[in-house]
């Protein structure tokens, strides 16, 4: 919470507004209360970007799983 912009606004100079801009929730946090306060997006190229690679990194483990599976109840029935 303390590392992402909850309740306070994004700090754009310093150490404090490098950190939050490497983290991957802000830009998630600040649309979100953009889109239902009724503003402009912020950091829309950087929600893309994370909302593409979460959707990327969510099929690629659903395929180790599926891959996995068949693996583990054998072994589990052994």
């Amino acid at each position: 919470m303390y590392l992402s912009p909850v309740v306070f606004p994004l700090a754009t100079t310093g150490w404090t507004g490098t950190v939050m801009r490497l983290n991957p929730l802000t830009p998630l946090i600040l649309n979100a209360r953009a889109w239902f306060t009724g503003q402009p997006p912020q950091l829309l190229g950087e929600w893309a970007l994370t909302v593409g690679g979460s959707a990327v990194l969510l099929l690629l483990v659903w395929m180790v799983y599926r891959l996995a599976m068949p693996i583990l109840i054998e072994r589990m029935s052994a």
